[in-house]
């Protein structure tokens, strides 16, 4: 291994001088293996994170892949040798570089300091340096073309992807000596990291990475982003004066991260139990039925499972016993779960939480949608995450609920993550962090539930999740009870690229996978098919859709019978005029209870009303005793339940 220039060890790479201890900063080369360690650890114990890279990056040996990986991620903060970056902690340049700088004498406005960029400075400086480099000429742009998107990937790690044409590195005004101290660290950092990872698995400068995709890119981003967040945590990464060789600190920080179990406390890593059968996911008299006797004939390989089946035949355990069985697999590390409403992410997330004692024994459980803060069931998940501080591992399931729970960008971090299906989205939408959740969707099942209720905007960006996932090697399960066929050709498309043509045809319940270009649909034996049911269907004509003295009769006469019934109008005001009129009728039957549920309440008292309403009108509520739901269509796609008579 080559020398290593000693002074690299001087420019900081992160400083504090409120940092509880004498030493103020962290060298950064230091920083940039502290990053690095948190990556090869994460990559060395994870099969489901190896798989993604090998699918992003199909034609590389994982060997040589690892080494490029590593490599690009210890670059990620390249930008930070430079002088404008060094000098906005003076503190820590002072005493860093005692013998360089001298008080204010560098020249450099404050202006250009406090707007100097460290990310995109790094593919700026690596742009106009790499050729020196590699000590060779690339007149035609060939081997910048191979470094653009790694480079793009890590040095976007703040929320962004960085271009090479950075203002900001024009008309620098320095001594020429921090200039060409600057210029001598960055190759010194790049020679270093050359050493320490290429050089092992055979390969150096003058080799090629593979070529990076976009939907590669996004996850080489997503996955620096997430071990600087790691690599940054004065907690685990302590500050240390700059007086070990870096090899050795690298063996170190590596021997740290795993007698510590650091990936396991921050969630990130977990494994599954031996899948136990769909039956472990059913309550005691219950037995498999339709979709869910196919689950165990799915191939247990990453690709898309579409379940199309009726409200309430068991479509949510047939996903998650399946996603089960990919977690054990090793496929995926993880479960994503989006739904159309908080109303909706909120139940599941109650329902999910034993689901996950079974998978996983300890789990993190995050919920993320706008609103999660009033969800009791999660705030009381961080409270006692929190609580472990002091009562160490006696909170174990929930041991990094509060890390997790700090951003709703992590939620995809975890072993479980509930949201709303806008948060999945917004990992195609040009929003800072957006490589996060798309890492995070990557590594793990996404299961989209109520597939039929999304317009046609959000069912383009879905397709460009889609597209990712396969891409990267993911798997997703989508479910919905009545999807159109072309509906389900365009999804199934948007996965492999194709019409999937006569291959979507199958008796209603049924479920398809897609493999590559193979879609296989898988039907429900005749014993399994739900009974057909008689629903009787009426239509009246009554002025503004409202109930008039008839139907109104007609309600509370079911309601005295035993009924449950459910009246959905369509404003709030129709509502609550209603449900005034109805408990006049029955106010000589206090037995019978009318009950009102919109969108127009604090969102406190929303939870009330929706826990109320699974209470007395969801699968598991009491029968033959009348009650009467008045509602507005928030009702339609928020909660899961069930009607003797509904009116709409």
């Amino acid at each position: 291994m080559n020398a290593i220039p000693e002074f690299i060890t001087h420019f900081w790479g992160k400083a504090d001088p409120n940092y509880p201890d004498t030493q103020k900063w962290h060298p950064l080369p230091y920083h940039m293996l502290d990053v690095a360690a948190v990556a090869a650890t994460w990559w060395d114990t994870c099969p489901a994170l190896r798989g993604r890279f090998k699918a992003a990056f199909p034609n590389e040996p994982e060997n040589r892949l690892r080494a490029w990986v590593l490599f690009f991620v210890a670059l990620h903060d390249l930008g930070k040798a430079d002088i404008r970056f060094q000098l906005k902690a003076p503190e820590a340049l002072a005493t860093a570089w005692r013998v360089v700088v001298q008080g204010d004498d560098h020249e450099i406005p404050p202006l250009e300091i406090s707007a100097f960029d460290h990310g995109h400075a790094g593919i700026a400086w690596a742009a106009l340096e790499y050729q020196s480099w590699l000590a060779t000429r690339d007149n035609e742009l060939s081997i910048w073309a191979r470094w653009d998107n790694w480079l793009a990937a890590v040095t976007g790690h703040h929320g962004d992807f960085p271009k090479p044409g950075y203002e900001g590195l024009k008309g620098i005004e320095a001594d020429e000596i921090l200039i060409d101290r600057d210029r001598a660290a960055r190759h010194a950092l790049v020679s270093t990291f050359e050493s320490l990872f290429l050089q092992p698995a055979g390969l150096d400068l003058q080799a090629l990475p593979p070529p990076c995709s976009l939907p590669a890119r996004a996850l080489l981003a997503g996955f620096c982003a997430s071990c600087d967040w790691l690599g940054s945590n004065t907690d685990e990464f302590d500050y240390r004066a700059p007086d070990t060789a870096l090899s050795s600190y690298l063996r170190k920080r590596l021997a740290q991260i795993e007698s510590s179990r650091m990936l396991e406390r921050y969630g990130l890593l977990s494994a599954a139990q031996s899948y136990a059968g769909l039956s472990a996911l059913l309550g005691n008299a219950e037995s498999p039925r339709g979709v869910q006797t196919l689950v165990d004939d799915l191939p247990a390989s990453a690709g898309l499972t579409l379940i199309e089946a009726p409200t309430g035949s068991g479509k949510t355990e047939a996903a998650l016993a399946y996603a089960w069985r990919l977690l054990e697999a090793g496929i995926a590390d993880s479960i994503v779960f989006a739904l159309p409403t908080q109303a909706t992410a909120n139940a599941m997330f109650e329902r999910v939480k034993s689901f996950a004692a079974k998978v996983y024994g300890e789990a993190n459980v995050v919920l993320a949608h706008g609103k999660r803060d009033f969800n009791v069931g999660f705030q009381q998940l961080i409270e006692r995450g929190q609580r472990r501080i002091r009562q160490g591992d006696e909170e174990a399931s929930v041991q990094c609920a509060a890390w997790l729970a700090s951003s709703r960008k992590r939620v995809f971090l975890g072993q479980i993550g509930v949201c709303t299906v806008d948060q999945v989205l917004l990992s195609v939408l040009p929003v800072r962090h957006k490589f996060v959740r798309s890492f995070g969707l990557n590594k793990s099942v996404l299961i989209v539930d109520e597939i039929h209720a999304y317009d046609a905007y959000m069912y383009g960006l879905l397709g460009e999740v889609l597209k990712n996932q396969c891409a990267c090697g993911g798997s997703a399960v989508l479910l919905s009870a009545t999807l159109s066929t072309s509906l389900r050709d365009k999804l199934l498309a948007a996965w492999n690229g194709e019409a999937a043509g006569d291959a979507t045809n199958a008796p209603y319940p049924a479920l398809w996978h897609a493999t590559g270009s193979t879609v296989t649909p898988l039907t429900v034996a005749k014993t399994h098919r739900p009974p057909r049911r008689k629903v009787g269907i009426e239509c009246l004509r009554l002025p503004a859709a409202y109930p008039d003295d008839d139907l109104r009769a007609r309600i509370v006469a079911a309601a005295r019978n035993g009924a449950l019934v459910a009246v959905v109008v369509n404003l709030v005001d129709d509502a609550q005029r209603l449900a005034r009129e109805l408990r006049q009728l029955v106010a000589d039957s206090p037995a019978i209870e009318v009950d009102i549920f919109h969108a127009r309440y604090r969102f406190a008292d929303r939870q009330d009303k929706e826990a109320a309403a699974l209470k007395h009108y969801g699968r598991s509520a009491p029968r033959g005793k009348g009650r009467i739901l008045i509602a507005t269509q928030v009702v339609e796609q928020s909660l899961d339940l069930d009607f003797d008579w509904l009116i709409g």
